[in-house]
């Protein structure tokens, strides 16, 4: 549990802290809005790494891939 200033007085830590699945903030009452929308980019960054580390693994040997925008793209078969 990460309580307390520290969530919207130090972003990074915020993005560190979901990046090792922390998964409950306490701030205070002035900073929840800004709390909420570096937890919500920090999730997001997550899950595009999860993503393209997922599209390595199940697209690597070619036919489709992953584009950088989630849409899905034709590759050539290896030879």
């Amino acid at each position: 549990m990460l309580c307390g200033q520290a969530p919207s007085v130090y972003p990074r830590f915020t993005q560190i802290m979901v990046e090792q699945n922390v998964d409950m903030v306490a701030v205070n009452p002035d900073a929840i809005v800004k709390t909420r929308r570096i937890i919500a980019d920090a999730e997001q960054r997550v899950l595009m790494q999860r993503m393209k580390a997922l599209e390595g693994k199940v697209f690597g040997m070619g036919g489709l891939r992953l584009d950088g925008q989630g849409k899905t793209k034709k590759t050539p078969m290896p030879l």
